[in-house]
């Protein structure tokens, strides 16, 4: 870079904090980089092609992300929010040299009794909105990982362990406000905007910035405790596993939620295995019929058996993963790179799980890399109860499990291998996952160098995405929240690429 463009750059930053701070509110910050503010801000779950900003803007309320994002629609640069910092796609990289709004200094947690509604600001945490709802003794599906940003997780669909009781996270949003591009902020609820409610969950990153959301909660069960076990099963189980695994799935009960996740060096010392982390949201001694199906596979060792308050579930499941690594930020430039592949499947396919597990291993040993396997399987018997067209969410018929993989480097002198050997396998299970074609999880979309098609996170039907696009047309007429999983016809990727 030179010289020049350099101080271009730190002319330009200078001048949009400048400008910024006359703008906003004595409490709102702005910072540059090169600051330690500023690098909390941009600190990202993985580098791998993300954007870049000349500025980090920490909103103390709603008309300061409000005038952020008019003055940046005005002057032409980019904005985008980041609460939890956890997003995969790669598409985010065609953001350079723009603003991040770090929503996540917009943290309240509100609690209407009477109604069971809760209110978060839009840089909630998910394990935050849990432990806050838990100490009401309510409890919702959040996902599964509680670093993340609530308001991200729900406006792309918002999958979990406990969608078979209350369907989708995103079901359960009653209202957002929503920060558009010129800086207006409006209501969206089934009362009003009300074609934008649809859209907003499912596709909602495409249309502004989410102030704070309101969620339906309910009265927890059993005292919120969750049962938590964690198997570890030799490569050799593969079979005998995911066999059990195909019987469950089509009519798995509301209770249960599985994660199932290759590891290097498991709990017990045991390397290269496969860990089960079967959780059961009901009394205990009804789980036993499950839980001994899988006993019976043959564990390495006997199952460890966590109960807990389901607000603390994702610090232990899985062997405390999410405390070590996926939920850790300190730990996250270890192998700052992470290239991301996912599919739905119908099934797990025996043969094509036994060539992967021996492929993950022999690159194990061979490279100096961490290969994330996990998937998951939860009940969909609420999710499914709710009609197809309800939201934009496309996949609620479509999604029976998701394959997950993801390559972790520590410096990029194998990108085009990893990007390779990932493209491969996504183009095999898509082969062998029972729908023909691939149906995306929009929050797992475009992690490698091949977008995935714009249809696979939307819907294959005409009417979605046409009325996603008109909506585009009528709240963000100049295309300017584009960053994160577009269906603009400019920006997203078509049919054509779909591998």
């Amino acid at each position: 870079m030179s010289q020049a463009l350099v101080n271009n750059k730190q002319y330009l930053a200078a001048s949009v904090q400048a400008e910024l701070s006359r703008l906003l509110s004595d409490k709102a910050k702005v910072h540059l980089p090169g600051s330690e503010q500023f690098d909390y801000s941009s600190a990202r779950f993985s580098e791998y092609g993300r954007p870049t900003y000349i500025a980090a803007v920490h909103p103390a309320n709603e008309a300061d992300v409000a005038k952020t994002v008019r003055y940046s629609h005005m002057r032409g640069i980019g904005c985008t929010a980041r609460s939890g910092g956890h997003c995969v796609t790669n598409y985010m990289k065609k953001l350079q040299d723009g603003i991040v709004v770090d929503m996540r200094f917009v943290n309240h947690l509100s609690y209407d009794p009477e109604n069971e509604l809760v209110t978060a600001g839009g840089g909630v945490y998910s394990g935050d909105f849990a432990k806050f709802i838990h100490d009401r003794k309510r409890e919702l599906g959040i996902g599964s990982c509680p670093t993340t940003g609530l308001i991200g997780v729900a406006l792309g669909g918002g999958i979990g362990r406990l969608q078979g009781k209350y369907g989708y996270l995103s079901d359960n949003m009653v209202s957002c406000r929503l920060v558009l591009a010129d800086g207006s902020v409006i209501n969206v609820s089934d009362k009003e905007h009300t074609d934008l409610f649809w859209a907003m969950r499912g596709a909602g990153h495409n249309f502004g910035i989410v102030y704070e959301a309101t969620f339906k909660v309910y009265p927890q069960p059993h005292g919120g405790i969750h049962h938590s076990w964690d198997f570890e099963f030799g490569r050799d189980k593969v079979r005998d596993l995911y066999a059990v695994m195909n019987k469950l799935v089509p009519d798995m009960h509301p209770n249960l939620a599985c994660f199932l996740i290759w590891s290097k060096k498991a709990a017990s010392g045991a390397e290269g295995v496969i860990i089960l982390n079967a959780v059961w949201s009901g009394p205990k001694e009804e789980a036993y019929e499950y839980i001994s199906q899988f006993e019976a596979v043959g564990p390495v060792v006997p199952p460890t058996l966590k109960s807990v308050e389901w607000s603390d579930l994702p610090w232990v499941a899985y062997q405390g993963l999410n405390q070590q690594y996926l939920g850790n930020p300190d730990t996250w430039n270890i192998y700052p790179y992470k290239i991301f592949s996912a599919v739905s499947a119908k099934r797990f396919d025996l043969d094509a799980l036994e060539r992967l597990y021996a492929e993950v291993n022999e690159l194990e040993q061979k490279h100096d890399t961490r290969i994330l396997v996990m998937f998951e399987a939860f009940s969909h018997k609420r999710s499914k109860e709710i009609a197809d067209d309800a939201t934009a969410f496309p996949w609620r018929n479509g999604s029976d499990i998701f394959l997950l993989l993801q390559v972790s480097l520590k410096n990029l002198d194998r990108e085009a291998a990893s990007n390779e050997w990932l493209n491969g396998w996504k183009k095999r299970l898509i082969d062998v996952s029972g729908y023909g074609r691939l149906q995306q999880y929009s929050n797992y979309g475009h992690g490698t160098n091949v977008n995935d098609p714009v249809e696979a996170m939307y819907g294959y039907e005409e009417w979605r995405l046409d009325k996603l696009r008109a909506l585009k047309r009528q709240y963000d007429p100049d295309n300017w929240f584009r960053w994160y999983q577009p269906f603009w016809p400019d920006e997203a990727e078509s049919k054509a690429s779909r591998l």
